[in-house]
Protein backbone atom coordinates (compact mmCIF):
# COMPACT_ATOMS: atom_id res chain seq x y z
CA UNK A 1 0.00 0.00 0.00
CA UNK A 2 1.31 3.39 -0.95
CA UNK A 3 2.01 5.93 1.40
CA UNK A 4 -0.48 8.29 2.62
CA UNK A 5 -0.43 11.62 1.40
CA UNK A 6 -1.64 15.25 3.00
CA UNK A 7 -2.26 18.40 2.27
CA UNK A 8 -1.95 21.34 5.06
CA UNK A 9 -3.07 24.74 4.88
CA UNK A 10 -3.26 27.64 7.60
CA UNK A 11 -4.29 31.06 6.18
CA UNK A 12 -5.11 32.53 9.41
CA UNK A 13 -2.57 35.22 10.43
CA UNK A 14 -0.63 37.29 7.72
CA UNK A 15 2.05 34.61 6.82
CA UNK A 16 0.30 31.69 5.36
CA UNK A 17 1.80 28.88 4.42
CA UNK A 18 1.00 25.22 2.74
CA UNK A 19 2.39 21.76 2.76
CA UNK A 20 2.63 18.63 1.33
CA UNK A 21 3.41 15.28 2.99
CA UNK A 22 3.98 11.66 1.83
CA UNK A 23 3.28 9.58 5.09
CA UNK A 24 5.08 11.63 8.17
CA UNK A 25 7.34 13.16 5.92
CA UNK A 26 7.27 17.10 4.59
CA UNK A 27 8.06 16.82 0.90
CA UNK A 28 7.79 20.32 0.29
CA UNK A 29 6.14 23.89 1.64
CA UNK A 30 5.86 27.21 0.97
CA UNK A 31 4.71 30.21 3.59
CA UNK A 32 4.57 33.96 2.09
CA UNK A 33 2.93 37.30 3.84
CA UNK A 34 0.19 38.19 1.71
CA UNK A 35 -1.86 41.38 2.73
CA UNK A 36 -5.35 41.15 0.07
CA UNK A 37 -6.06 38.18 -2.09
CA UNK A 38 -4.87 35.16 -0.46
CA UNK A 39 -6.33 32.75 -2.59
CA UNK A 40 -4.68 34.39 -5.79
CA UNK A 41 -1.55 33.26 -3.99
CA UNK A 42 -2.65 30.08 -2.18
CA UNK A 43 -4.48 28.22 -5.08
CA UNK A 44 -1.69 28.25 -7.31
CA UNK A 45 0.84 27.05 -5.10
CA UNK A 46 -1.47 23.81 -4.04
CA UNK A 47 -1.67 23.20 -7.53
CA UNK A 48 2.14 22.86 -7.92
CA UNK A 49 2.05 20.74 -4.47
CA UNK A 50 -0.75 18.13 -5.45
CA UNK A 51 1.63 17.68 -8.70
CA UNK A 52 4.37 16.75 -6.29
CA UNK A 53 2.24 14.80 -4.64
CA UNK A 54 0.81 12.93 -7.57
CA UNK A 55 -2.67 14.11 -6.44
CA UNK A 56 -4.99 13.45 -3.85
CA UNK A 57 -7.25 10.36 -3.14
CA UNK A 58 -10.06 9.28 -1.55
CA UNK A 59 -7.70 7.64 1.52
CA UNK A 60 -6.20 10.78 1.98
CA UNK A 61 -6.53 14.07 4.36
CA UNK A 62 -6.16 17.79 3.99
CA UNK A 63 -5.57 19.20 7.65
CA UNK A 64 -6.50 23.09 7.78
CA UNK A 65 -5.74 25.42 10.52
CA UNK A 66 -9.64 26.57 11.79
CA UNK A 67 -8.88 29.85 13.64
CA UNK A 68 -8.48 31.64 15.78
CA UNK A 69 -7.52 34.31 13.31
CA UNK A 70 -9.34 37.03 11.27
CA UNK A 71 -12.58 35.70 9.43
CA UNK A 72 -11.89 36.66 6.25
CA UNK A 73 -8.44 34.79 6.27
CA UNK A 74 -9.11 31.84 8.09
CA UNK A 75 -12.03 31.55 5.74
CA UNK A 76 -10.02 31.32 2.56
CA UNK A 77 -7.83 28.46 4.03
CA UNK A 78 -11.17 26.39 4.88
CA UNK A 79 -13.32 27.21 1.52
CA UNK A 80 -9.96 26.05 -0.57
CA UNK A 81 -9.56 22.61 2.20
CA UNK A 82 -13.26 21.95 1.95
CA UNK A 83 -13.28 22.33 -1.65
CA UNK A 84 -10.45 19.90 -2.44
CA UNK A 85 -12.03 17.52 0.12
CA UNK A 86 -15.33 17.83 -1.47
CA UNK A 87 -14.15 17.04 -5.21
CA UNK A 88 -11.75 13.84 -3.92
CA UNK A 89 -13.58 12.72 -1.48
CA UNK A 90 -11.34 12.67 1.15
CA UNK A 91 -11.44 13.67 5.18
CA UNK A 92 -10.83 17.15 6.80
CA UNK A 93 -8.90 17.39 9.92
CA UNK A 94 -9.47 20.66 11.42
CA UNK A 95 -6.60 21.89 13.81
CA UNK A 96 -6.15 24.72 15.82
CA UNK A 97 -4.03 27.60 13.84
CA UNK A 98 -2.32 28.42 17.28
CA UNK A 99 -1.34 24.31 18.05
CA UNK A 100 0.21 24.80 14.20
CA UNK A 101 2.21 27.35 15.06
CA UNK A 102 3.23 25.74 18.30
CA UNK A 103 4.20 22.44 16.80
CA UNK A 104 7.03 24.82 14.57
CA UNK A 105 8.98 24.72 18.33
CA UNK A 106 9.56 21.80 19.82
CA UNK A 107 11.10 21.01 23.18
CA UNK A 108 8.93 24.16 25.13
CA UNK A 109 7.32 23.50 28.30
CA UNK A 110 5.77 26.68 28.65
CA UNK A 111 5.34 28.36 25.23
CA UNK A 112 2.85 31.36 24.56
CA UNK A 113 1.11 31.38 21.19
CA UNK A 114 -0.31 34.97 19.92
CA UNK A 115 -1.79 35.93 16.61
CA UNK A 116 -2.68 39.89 16.34
CA UNK A 117 -6.35 40.29 16.91
CA UNK A 118 -6.13 43.91 16.04
CA UNK A 119 -7.83 46.49 18.23
CA UNK A 120 -4.67 46.32 20.48
CA UNK A 121 -6.07 42.57 21.37
CA UNK A 122 -4.14 39.00 20.56
CA UNK A 123 -5.54 35.74 20.00
CA UNK A 124 -3.90 33.62 21.98
CA UNK A 125 -3.23 29.94 24.02
CA UNK A 126 -0.37 28.60 25.93
CA UNK A 127 0.84 24.99 25.14
CA UNK A 128 3.34 22.40 26.53
CA UNK A 129 5.45 21.55 23.54
CA UNK A 130 7.66 18.87 25.03
CA UNK A 131 5.52 16.09 23.94
CA UNK A 132 4.79 14.59 20.60
CA UNK A 133 1.85 16.95 20.09
CA UNK A 134 1.64 20.06 21.45
CA UNK A 135 -0.47 20.01 24.60
CA UNK A 136 -2.62 23.31 25.29
CA UNK A 137 -2.73 24.08 28.67
CA UNK A 138 -4.88 27.22 28.61
CA UNK A 139 -7.73 27.63 25.92
CA UNK A 140 -7.70 29.87 23.24
CA UNK A 141 -8.99 33.62 24.52
CA UNK A 142 -9.18 36.70 22.33
CA UNK A 143 -7.42 39.15 24.70
CA UNK A 144 -5.50 42.25 25.70
CA UNK A 145 -1.53 41.45 25.19
CA UNK A 146 -0.37 41.98 29.08
CA UNK A 147 -3.39 39.46 29.92
CA UNK A 148 -1.19 36.94 27.10
CA UNK A 149 2.04 37.74 27.89
CA UNK A 150 2.90 36.63 31.70
CA UNK A 151 5.04 34.66 33.33
CA UNK A 152 8.06 32.65 32.32
CA UNK A 153 8.91 30.52 28.95
CA UNK A 154 8.65 31.55 25.24
CA UNK A 155 6.56 33.25 23.13
CA UNK A 156 5.56 33.04 19.42
CA UNK A 157 3.64 34.18 16.35
CA UNK A 158 2.89 37.90 14.98
CA UNK A 159 0.99 39.08 17.60
CA UNK A 160 4.04 38.96 19.75
CA UNK A 161 6.43 39.92 16.92
CA UNK A 162 3.75 43.38 17.23
CA UNK A 163 3.53 43.51 20.62
CA UNK A 164 6.97 42.70 21.76
CA UNK A 165 7.77 45.98 23.52
CA UNK A 166 5.19 44.58 26.47
CA UNK A 167 6.96 40.86 26.46
CA UNK A 168 8.20 40.48 30.32
CA UNK A 169 12.01 39.76 31.04
CA UNK A 170 11.08 36.17 31.17
CA UNK A 171 8.83 35.67 28.19
CA UNK A 172 11.64 35.10 25.24
CA UNK A 173 10.30 35.34 21.45
CA UNK A 174 11.56 32.13 19.69
CA UNK A 175 13.57 32.21 16.57
CA UNK A 176 11.27 32.39 13.36
CA UNK A 177 7.99 34.09 15.29
CA UNK A 178 6.29 34.18 12.12
CA UNK A 179 6.17 30.41 11.51
CA UNK A 180 2.93 28.87 10.24
CA UNK A 181 4.08 26.01 11.34
CA UNK A 182 2.52 23.79 8.59
CA UNK A 183 6.40 21.91 7.23
CA UNK A 184 6.06 20.71 11.01
CA UNK A 185 2.87 19.29 11.03
CA UNK A 186 2.87 15.44 10.93
CA UNK A 187 1.76 15.01 14.20
CA UNK A 188 -1.64 16.47 13.45
CA UNK A 189 -2.16 14.11 10.59
CA UNK A 190 -3.63 11.51 12.72
CA UNK A 191 -5.81 13.89 14.67
CA UNK A 192 -9.88 13.54 14.36
CA UNK A 193 -11.08 14.08 10.98
CA UNK A 194 -14.99 15.80 10.16
CA UNK A 195 -17.50 15.73 7.48
CA UNK A 196 -16.71 18.47 5.42
CA UNK A 197 -19.93 19.72 5.77
CA UNK A 198 -19.91 20.23 9.48
CA UNK A 199 -16.30 21.92 9.63
CA UNK A 200 -16.67 24.86 12.01
CA UNK A 201 -14.12 27.65 12.27
CA UNK A 202 -12.82 28.54 16.43
CA UNK A 203 -13.95 32.35 15.72
CA UNK A 204 -13.43 33.63 19.24
CA UNK A 205 -15.75 37.04 18.44
CA UNK A 206 -18.58 35.37 17.95
CA UNK A 207 -20.68 32.30 17.32
CA UNK A 208 -18.57 29.37 15.66
CA UNK A 209 -19.71 29.49 11.88
CA UNK A 210 -20.16 26.76 9.69
CA UNK A 211 -18.49 27.29 6.37
CA UNK A 212 -20.29 27.31 3.17
CA UNK A 213 -17.70 26.48 -0.02
CA UNK A 214 -18.07 29.49 -2.16
CA UNK A 215 -16.88 29.44 -5.66
CA UNK A 216 -12.54 30.78 -5.47
CA UNK A 217 -11.79 33.41 -8.02
CA UNK A 218 -9.17 32.24 -9.83
CA UNK A 219 -8.83 35.93 -11.13
CA UNK A 220 -8.09 37.59 -7.99
CA UNK A 221 -4.12 39.43 -7.48
CA UNK A 222 -2.73 38.47 -4.15
CA UNK A 223 -0.79 42.06 -2.28
CA UNK A 224 2.36 40.03 -1.66
CA UNK A 225 4.85 42.15 0.77
CA UNK A 226 8.00 41.50 1.69
CA UNK A 227 8.55 38.99 5.05
CA UNK A 228 11.29 40.16 7.20
CA UNK A 229 12.26 36.43 7.40
CA UNK A 230 11.88 36.10 3.47
CA UNK A 231 10.00 33.87 2.04
CA UNK A 232 10.28 30.13 2.55
CA UNK A 233 10.23 27.04 0.68
CA UNK A 234 11.25 24.04 2.51
CA UNK A 235 11.67 20.51 1.23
Amino acid sequence: MSARRALVIDTAGPVIGVAAYLGDRCVSSYEQRIVLGADGWLLPVMGDLLDELGGLRAEDLVVVGVGPGAFTGVRVGVSAALGLAESIGCRVVPVSSLALRAGAHPRCPRLVVALDARKGRVYAATYDTTGVTPLCTSPSQDVPPAEAFTGEGAVTGEGAVVYEALLPPGLVLVPGPAMVGVNRAACFLDAPAVDPGLLQLAYLRGEDQVVTIPKADRRSKPDVRPDPHGPRREG
